[in-house]
């Protein structure tokens, strides 16, 4: 199924505060368009509120889905063992309009090739022992996504690393800034509901060129002494999504909150 393509012209357009807003129509390519404008992308990411920098947009706060704090099943503290690449999620486990649109690219050891502006990929990314990674692409490359496997000697170290990944958000758009872009937004932290794990997102987006934008999400898992990390984008001139499962736009849910579940099974 390929992407379809949206007209140029949707800029600085104040969304309306429904409760979530959802992806472009079921079927349609990574960026969707509606209305006019004169210059900047418009998305649906939640607003963090006052707290946050003014941008580029206006957005509605979306609320997040509740998240899971069940005891996990993890590895010994002592010898958790290296995760492998069959605890990473394969193409049957992403979704972006829907489960089956990812193909996956490649599988090896490290952090693999970045995909985000928000933060750098390094060999000891949040303090892991080990790494591995598995990238994957939809819509002949239009969306990436990566999700890369991250081992610690500890569930204790895990979840400081979880709590780490959280915190990055902090810095995207500083990071973003070294490129000579200042203009980045950054949504609240949303949980995500999983079996036995701590699950959650954040997505980041700026303007990139005329009215368009990118528009990322950045998902871990965290399970025992292991975390999955899911980065994804898109780049058009919107990226609407529907946060709660009850929402009554008829679009679909975020791609997040279809995929980590699935990638928490994988990894537990």
């Amino acid at each position: 199924m390929l992407p379809r393509r949206s007209a140029i012209g949707v800029a600085g357009l104040a969304l309306a505060a429904v409760t979530a807003l959802g992806a472009c129509a079921p079927g349609a390519g990574p960026g969707g368009s509606s209305g006019s404008g004169t210059g900047a992308p418009s998305n649906s990411i939640p607003s963090s509120g006052a707290s946050e920098p003014s941008g580029w947009q206006t957005v509605p706060t979306a609320p997040g889905s509740g998240g899971s704090s069940a005891p996990s099943t993890a590895p010994s503290e002592s010898d958790p063992g290296p995760i492998t690449s069959n605890q990473l999620p394969n193409q049957k486990d992403l979704a972006w309009h829907d489960f089956g649109d990812f193909r996956e690219q490649e599988t090896g050891k490290g952090p693999g090739a970045t995909i985000t502006d928000c933060f750098d990929l390094d060999d000891d990314l949040l303090g892991a022992s080990s790494l591995i990674h598995r990238s994957f692409a939809a819509f002949d490359g239009d969306v990436p996504a990566l999700a890369i496997g991250v081992q610690f000697t500890s569930e204790s170290e895990a979840r400081a690393g979880f709590a780490a990944f959280q915190q990055l958000r902090q810095g995207c758009v500083a990071h973003l800034a070294k490129t000579g872009n200042p203009d980045g937004r950054v949504s609240d932290w949303i949980r995500v509901d999983t079996v036995a794990s701590r699950a959650g997102f954040f997505e980041f987006s700026y303007p990139t060129d005329g009215d368009n934008g990118r528009f990322e999400s950045l998902g871990a898992v965290q399970e025992g002494s292991r975390m999955v990390l899911l980065l994804m984008y898109a780049d058009g001139q919107d990226n609407n999504w529907a946060y709660e499962k009850s929402d009554d736009t008829g679009l679909p849910l975020h791609p997040q909150l279809r995929s980590l579940p699935r990638v928490a099974q994988r990894l537990g």
